[in-house]
């Protein structure tokens, strides 16, 4: 295959219901000057999905399929990212789409080399049935520093971003992480980069999705969450330790000990036990990740960064909160 402007990376796992409208939203875009490859990667699905691929690959000739057991999101990318030959990489999920224009944009765009590229999206509501257009705040739209404190969507698929980046600093997702993946691979992926580029356009479209893993409340799926959140805050406190730039460091640092106390929230207000919860305020403990110091929050997120660090206090409120919950 020849190289690439653009390496579309999308995991597929037992989409069978959306990956059409997905793909169809990829290949027939109006005419424009891209070079596109769509690599799907079949997470080892067990519905109609792999067929539904092997239809699109007889028609379109940019797109290939690897085919593997399941082992989660990540590990898929992973493996997008080594086949990838394309100047940049869009991460696209597949029960997603994107928009008619998207390919006539960004070939105005990607020929600057910019080594982040950030852009408006479109929700889909399923609670509420209605589409949200939601945009970069132009307060957002100042510096690379800015960006990453202030934004609070670090989301994959409204970022592009340049592949030798990702491969020549090995940046990659932790094998079988579930959860807050995106969060751990943008703030990999921020040290190593140095412009960025704020497109007032609307390029993807986000379909809230009853299936999807964070939406499953079970107590399995739960501690498995949990359990992702912990490999991911632990695997930055210990790649802190590789940035030299104290700034950047320093920035790091306070998203991800944000990241902490909002993961304490999750612990709080969800159906975890009790004893789950004190594990894991121990164990945070002995890594020294509590007390989490955060600056500059808003007053909620500040009256909750005292609770959790007080330990008793957490506790006691915590069951209270069962208590009169049920």
């Amino acid at each position: 295959m020849k190289l690439a402007d653009l390496s579309i990376i999308i995991p597929v796992y037992n989409t069978e219901r959306y990956i059409e409208r997905c793909l169809d939203s990829i290949c027939f875009q109006p005419l424009h000057s891209l070079r596109i490859e769509i690599i799907l990667i079949n997470d080892g699905s067990v519905d109609n999905s792999l067929e539904l691929l092997k239809k699109y690959e007889q028609k379109i000739k940019y797109i290939q399929i690897i085919d593997k057991e399941n082992a989660g999101a990540g590990t898929a990318r992973n493996i997008g990212i080594e086949k990838a030959t394309g100047t940049y990489i869009w991460f696209i999920d597949a029960d997603d789409f994107i928009s008619e224009n998207a390919f006539q944009v960004l070939s105005k765009i990607l020929e600057k080399k910019y080594d982040f590229i950030v852009f408006n999206y479109c929700f889909f509501s399923i609670k509420n049935r209605q589409s949200y257009l939601k945009n970069i705040p132009k307060q957002k739209k100042k510096t690379i520093n800015d960006y990453f404190l202030d934004t609070h969507a670090l989301y994959l698929w409204k970022h592009l971003y340049r592949t030798d980046i990702i491969k020549e600093n090995n940046i990659r997702f932790i094998d079988g992480i579930k959860n807050i993946e995106d969060f751990e691979f943008n703030l990999k992926y921020f040290i190593h980069f140095k412009t960025i580029f704020f497109l007032d356009e609307y390029l993807y479209n986000y379909c809230e999705n009853n299936q999807s893993t964070s939406r499953n409340k079970s107590t399995e799926n739960l501690l498995k969450t949990a359990n992702d959140s912990q490999t991911v805050h632990f695997s930055l406190n210990m790649y802190l330790n590789s940035i030299n730039n104290q700034t950047q460091k320093a920035i790091v640092r306070q998203l991800v000990n944000k990241s902490i106390v909002g993961f304490f929230y999750s612990l709080f207000i969800a159906n975890y036990d009790l004893k789950v919860v004190n594990k894991f305020y121990q164990t945070y403990k002995t890594e020294k990740l509590l007390p989490a110091h955060v600056k500059n929050v808003n007053l909620k997120y500040f009256i909750f960064k005292k609770i959790t660090n007080f330990e008793t206090l957490y506790f006691i409120l915590t069951k209270l909160y069962r208590k009169f919950r049920n």
